[in-house]
């Protein structure tokens, strides 16, 4: 109907769709020849009837064809006018079956996979029903919760670092993006949101997470391998290897980051430390390290199989949180 309103209104959608001027319209065009040939018929007549050329009777039969011409036009122009705005009608109405026709196919809004289908194929449903649960891979949103004693501390766009069960072996990091101005009455601490890229897919919407936020970066500071310290009740030691004889030293230690166990106090930095078999030295304990070359102890002494040295680097701060993507 759109197609044959607007070829009967002369439009050419080749040239832009524009509609033309009521006088270039071919109907009207025609309408207005007709009349303008009655109207010199009817002039004609007129003349020779004055001269005495034409009966009255032939120049009523003018007069009644030029009324017809007339009302051609007339009733010509009324109708462009009427298919002008019939044409707005079914140019809505092809506009709106184009969009039905557009909404029969299912876009999601953002890119994901698909989580959940409900809808089968070939199954009839109303309007506004869930066909698909989309969820986003990347990059994932990580909630979490920090203790309120690190409010102060904690702003937008910190490092984050941490791991998941399914890889416990590979670290994952991310940046805070948001931060709740509330603090949660029942547990004391406050949400907290970190964006993690996730271009691999490795992770899972819904993984629990155990990490902790990078508040900065200690220089200079005396660190040790975590295979060097022993607890006790709580007391945290080392067994220091001087002239092949242990050593048992009390030491006060700090931040840890990844294998290496910042220490406050207790050494200087330049001793050697045994770092196996430590629930088997004591004060006074003799050992053989890597570098001396001497006949190895006996079978029944205790012994120490490795060595290291605490040494000076960096030491990440950080507070840490458990959370779920």
């Amino acid at each position: 109907a759109l197609r044959q309103t607007e070829a009967q209104l002369g439009i050419d959608s080749s040239r832009g769709g524009q509609i033309p001027p009521d006088d270039q319209i071919s109907t009207v065009r025609t309408a207005t020849a007709n009349r303008d040939d009655a109207r010199a018929q009817l002039a004609r007549a007129q003349d020779l009837v004055s001269k005495g050329l034409m009966s009255k009777a032939e120049v009523d039969i003018v007069e009644t064809r030029t009324k017809v011409a007339e009302a051609a036009y007339q009733a010509a122009i009324e109708n462009v006018q009427a298919l002008k705005a019939s044409l707005q009608d079914r140019k809505a109405a092809f506009e709106l079956a184009k969009k039905k026709l557009s909404d029969t196919v299912i876009r999601a809004p953002v890119e994901g996979a698909v989580a959940e289908r409900p809808i089968q194929r070939g199954e009839y449903i109303r309007e506004n029903t869930p066909v698909v649960t989309i969820v986003r891979m990347n990059p994932l949103k990580l909630k979490t919760g920090i203790q309120e004693k690190y409010t102060n501390l904690i702003r937008e766009n910190l490092s984050v670092d941490f791991m998941v069960e399914p890889y416990p072996k590979e670290m994952f990091h991310g940046k805070i993006a948001f931060i709740s101005p509330a603090v949660d009455q029942s547990t004391r601490t406050f949400a907290v949101e970190i964006l993690v890229g996730n271009p691999a897919h490795k992770l899972k919407p819904g993984l629990f997470a155990k990490g902790s936020v990078l508040l900065g970066r200690d220089s200079n500071v005396l660190a040790v391998s975590e295979d060097t310290i022993s607890n006790l009740a709580g007391v945290a030691s080392v067994f220091v290897v001087q002239n092949g004889v242990i050593k048992q030293t009390t030491v006060e230690t700090g931040e840890h980051d990844g294998k290496l166990i910042e220490v406050v106090s207790g050494l200087k930095g330049d001793e050697v430390l045994a770092t196996s078999n430590l629930n088997e030295l004591v004060t006074g304990t003799r050992v053989v390290t890597a570098d001396d070359e001497v006949d190895p102890p006996a079978a029944d002494a205790p012994s120490a199989d490795g060595q290291g040295r605490g040494g000076r680097g960096g030491v990440k701060r950080a507070a840490e949180g458990r959370g779920a993507q």
